[in-house]
């Protein structure tokens, strides 16, 4: 079972680390176009991201799954965060705009892509980690290791 345990979390770890990396969000060509990124140039939330998926990955290694709880959640509250100030942009940007159909077709033409699904999953794969380290947990505390 712990290899499983290892495994899980470093998948979650990796998940976590390249949809930083990956599209999530894509533009209207009026707003320059193209795909975006969590990663951004090193600017925005992205770089969170990145460090929690990292010490995810070192708890992992090192078993001591009980901080997968923190990094998971960490990263969970991060881009559950910023989908709410997404979704209130959108209707900045909507007002902005007088509304109207342009402003409809305008905000419809900026979805989200396969990078948020892979955020989730390593954050999903991580949760599920911490829980399955706690339930086979030794006394002490750092998980199962046989």
């Amino acid at each position: 079972m712990n290899s499983s345990i290892v495994a899980l979390g470093i998948a979650g770890s990796i998940a976590l680390i390249g949809g930083v990396f990956a599209p999530v969000v894509s533009l209207p060509s009026s707003m320059g176009g193209g795909t975006t990124d969590y990663s951004r140039n090193g600017e925005g939330n992205g770089i969170y991201l990145l460090i929690l998926g990292i010490c995810s990955l070192l708890l992992v290694l090192l078993r001591v799954y009980r901080g997968l709880w923190f990094t998971a959640l960490g990263a969970l509250g991060t881009l559950g965060h910023n989908l709410f100030v997404h979704f209130g942009n959108r209707a900045d940007i909507k007002a902005q705009l007088g509304g109207g159909e342009f402003a409809e077709a305008f905000i419809a033409s900026i979805q989200f892509q396969w990078g948020l699904l892979i955020l989730f999953s390593g954050i999903v794969m991580l949760i599920a980690c911490a829980f399955l380290a706690s339930i086979g947990k030794n006394s002490d505390g750092r998980g199962s290791h046989g």
